[in-house]
C-alpha cells in the first residue's frame, strides 16, 4: 500500500463563503531538488547576494572550496526538505478520476498564489525604486 498524506486547499461555496477543501492522495518520496539530496543549501544570505570574481578571489582556496561544498560552514539546512533529504510528492499514476481532479485544482491554486506572489515581490521593488 502506498503511504498517503492529505492535501488542502481553500476553495469557495456556491454562496461565495471560504471553504478548505481536502483529499488524501497517494504520495512517493523523491530526492529534493532544492538541495539535491545533500540536505543543506546555501545560507540564504549568500543565494542572494552573488560576490564578484573579486570578492571571491579575497577567499582562501579553503574557503573557496567550502563556497561549494555541501554541509560546509557556508551552508544551511535545507528548508524544502528539512535536511531529511526527500521530499513528499503525489504518485499521479495511483490517483482516482476524483483524485485527479482534486489534484488539478490543487496545482491550479498553487500556481496562482506563486504569480501573485511574484507580481506583489516585483511591486516591492518597484516601490522601493529598484529595477524591473
Amino acid at each position: 500500500m502506498k503511504a498517503k498524506k492529505v492535501f488542502t486547499f481553500t476553495d469557495y461555496d456556491e454562496d461565495g463563503d471560504e471553504i478548505e477543501v481536502e483529499m488524501e492522495l497517494p504520495i512517493k518520496m523523491e530526492l529534493c531538488n532544492d538541495c539535491e539530496g545533500f540536505g543543506t543549501v546555501l545560507n540564504a544570505s549568500m543565494r542572494h547576494h552573488a560576490y564578484t570574481q573579486e570578492e571571491f578571489n579575497e577567499f582562501s582556496a579553503e574557503d573557496r572550496e567550502a563556497y561549494f561544498t555541501p554541509g560546509s560552514h557556508y551552508h544551511e539546512q535545507c528548508p524544502t526538505c528539512a535536511g531529511k533529504n526527500v521530499v513528499a510528492v503525489v504518485h499521479e499514476p495511483s490517483l482516482t478520476k476524483e483524485q485527479k481532479a482534486f489534484f488539478k485544482k490543487l496545482q491550479d491554486r498553487e500556481e496562482a498564489e506563486a504569480r501573485d506572489n511574484a507580481d506583489d515581490a516585483f511591486t516591492r521593488r518597484m516601490e522601493s525604486g529598484g529595477y524591473g
